[in-house]
């Protein structure tokens, strides 16, 4: 059960906090390009001019796929481009490390991504996310970006929680402040060195009291932390 009497869900970003995959659109033509000669770079911007409708579910997968080709004059099979979105999911281990401590711990765990649908679905059926998060949404199912803080408040109805017991954690500064205004807790995290450790010194700052245990340390103190079972903090 979770022991902190307050945080009951914890609402992670994917990109830059969970995967390292900010410029995911490289890595979804880069794929497809392997099989179908396409120019990447100018895939990249009409992706980029066209991310809000797709991002908010007015375009759908086929028809972001019939103006694309249209786009670049080629004929990518929609097999093929659902295929490739397996490329850019890269969640972190480590970071992953920690979710399934919070798991255990009691806490319910949620994904909120500024993504089209056909990605966010990918998220859900990933061979290391599926069956770890209680809820996986996002702006194309909320119909509204978090640069809306209104999507906040949305969130929190779906999940049928109060703003006060979520801690929302996200790369973007904007995205927390958002998040922040209507009373949701908040960290600002992006994937970096140490990212376990950060990732945990910051979660226990809510109460969340998740331990921080030593990694390749060769030293007499070191190896004493290994040994010891009672400690209630080890640094990694």
């Amino acid at each position: 059960m979770v022991n902190d009497g307050k945080i009951k869900w914890i609402i992670f970003d994917f990109d830059e906090v969970i995967s390292k995959s900010f410029y995911w659109y490289n890595l979804l033509l880069e794929e497809i390009n392997k099989k179908i000669s396409l120019d990447v770079d100018k895939g990249i911007k009409f992706l980029i001019k066209n991310a809000r409708p797709w991002f908010t579910g007015v375009w759908d997968e086929h028809k972001m796929l019939k103006e694309l080709n249209n786009n670049l004059h080629v004929k990518i099979p929609f097999k093929l481009f659902d295929n490739a979105f397996h490329k850019t999911l890269l969640p972190d281990r480590k970071v992953l490390s920690v979710i399934m401590r919070l798991k255990k711990k009691g806490y319910k765990l949620g994904i909120l991504t500024d993504n089209p649908k056909i990605r966010v679905k990918k998220l859900s059926s990933h061979k290391n996310l599926s069956g770890v998060f209680h809820k996986i949404t996002g702006s194309a199912y909320l119909k509204k970006t978090k640069k809306d803080k209104s999507v906040f408040n949305d969130l929190c109805r779906l999940l049928k929680v109060k703003t006060k017991n979520v801690l929302f954690i996200d790369d973007n500064e904007e995205n927390c402040k958002n998040a922040g205004n209507v009373g949701i807790n908040v960290i600002n995290f992006k994937l970096g060195k140490n990212n376990r450790k950060r990732l945990l010194t910051q979660i226990n700052k809510y109460g969340c009291l998740l331990t921080i245990k030593v990694e390749n340390q060769c030293t007499p103190c070191a190896q004493k932390v290994r040994n010891s079972r009672t400690l209630q903090l080890a640094i990694f």
